[in-house]
């Protein structure tokens, strides 16, 4: 049964048709967002045995999400199901912070935290007749888009800017989409996308252009809550871009609490690198808008957004609203924090994805984070979806010849033994 009560925009409050497709408002241009009757929900579902099932994402939360036909579900899926929210062992040790987990959502199909999002896209497109899924995106998105548009029998039409290469571009093309190089920046391929969208109508399934994408995002706020027993954390630290995850999952939480399933909200931090970051900028400022900034290289690449738009405005005011922020870190800092995350919690990451670990120290160290605190960090892709070429591997390699005695002295002159 689908909750879904309207699609109401941010802007000025005007309702739509939840089952007609729909990008924007038709009188002010703004953002929509789903809404739900809660009041029906509270009433009629059970936090406990919602819980208990075992099964993808989708069908576990699928009275919380906007489907109106669930056949579509066994369709679309990969097989996504909730990723683990491990403790800490060794990397928090010596902050001040009573607990850390690390929520690992780059276990995914397609290895990053897209396949909690993507897969509802997609499906909303099926249920809605629409046409091919598209996207523009730097990488992790278009890789799930493509993967997931297969699986339900679409090809994706993918805008990438020429800087896109490596193994997101391959696993891109190896899952069939028909990709679009564009040659200029990640700005560049975004204008030729919207003109392409509107002329041969393919479906768009950005992030703050899709209003179904963040509804599936917003598990994020449903399953941490659930891994911890219904008992949020102190804090929430999420890498961003263009701020999609924290507008979703603070959405997520507000709704919780309103269904009582939750007491109180956590803090939430959204993480960007020093080199491209609008979002702290305006934060560390006190702007209630977010102002565009030119980018240095960094090695977050996959979440350098220079004008995050209205995403930007509508993620200061998520974070406000439960009295977190936004943090930038610098680039020896994420590089540091990938390795020591794969030293000493087996767990690698790209160096976007890590970024919300990296920030740990800076608010222990601003005395933003307590003693008694318990954070979560949420990880967001794995460390194969990009090589960086500037990583320096805490391992020790040994080249040897195919004998014990070979082997001996290499052991011995690299002081290992």
């Amino acid at each position: 049964m689908s909750y879904v009560d309207a699609l109401v925009c941010k802007g000025c409050g005007k309702s739509f048709n939840p089952r007609e497709m729909r990008y924007s408002c038709d009188s002010c241009g703004s953002f929509l967002e789903v809404r739900y009757r809660l009041d029906k929900m509270k009433e009629q579902l059970d936090r406990d045995k919602i819980s208990e099932r075992r099964c993808d994402i989708m069908t576990k939360w699928q009275e919380c999400l906007p489907i109106e036909d669930p056949a579509l579900i066994k369709k679309v899926s990969l097989g996504e199901t909730e990723s683990p929210l491990i403790e800490s062992n060794r990397f928090h040790e010596g902050l001040a912070v009573k607990k850390v987990y690390l929520k690992n959502d780059y276990l995914f199909p397609t290895l990053s935290l897209k396949d909690r999002s993507i897969p509802l896209t997609v499906l909303k497109g099926l249920e809605m007749n629409q046409g091919s899924p598209s996207i523009v995106s730097s990488g992790n998105a278009a890789a799930s888009l493509s993967a997931y548009a297969s699986r339900a029998g679409k090809q994706a039409v993918i805008f990438v800017g020429k800087n896109a290469r490596g193994p997101r571009l391959e696993q891109i093309l190896m899952t069939g989409a028909l990709a679009v190089l564009v040659n200029g920046d990640y700005s560049t391929a975004e204008a030729l996308f919207i003109q392409a969208r509107a002329k041969f109508g393919w479906y768009d399934c950005n992030g703050q252009v899709n209003p179904f994408r963040l509804e599936g995002k917003r598990t994020y706020a449903h399953e941490i809550c659930m891994q911890l027993g219904w008992e949020p954390p102190s804090l929430l630290l999420m890498p961003i871009a263009g701020g999609n995850g924290v507008i979703a999952v603070e959405k997520g939480l507000q709704e919780l609490k309103e269904l009582g399933w939750i007491d109180c909200l956590p803090r939430i931090y959204g993480v960007q690198a020093k080199n491209c970051a609008p979002i702290a900028q305006a934060f560390e400022q006190g702007w209630q808008e977010v102002r565009p900034v030119t980018p240095a290289a960094t090695a977050a690449g996959s979440i350098a957004t220079a004008d995050p738009g209205i995403g930007g405005n509508l993620t200061l005011a998520a974070v406000r609203r439960t009295g977190g922020g936004i943090v930038s870190v610098p680039e020896e800092k994420i590089l540091q924090t990938q390795r020591e995350l794969a030293r000493s919690e087996g767990i690698y990451c790209e160096p976007a994805g890590c970024i919300s670990a990296a920030a740990l120290s800076i608010l222990c160290e601003q005395g933003i984070i307590k003693k008694d605190d318990t954070a979560v960090c949420v990880l967001t892709a794995h460390g194969l979806k990009q090589n960086v070429g500037n990583t320096q591997p805490t391992g020790v390699l040994l080249e040897v010849e195919p004998s014990l005695e070979a082997l001996a002295q290499a052991l011995e002159a690299s002081g290992v033994l």
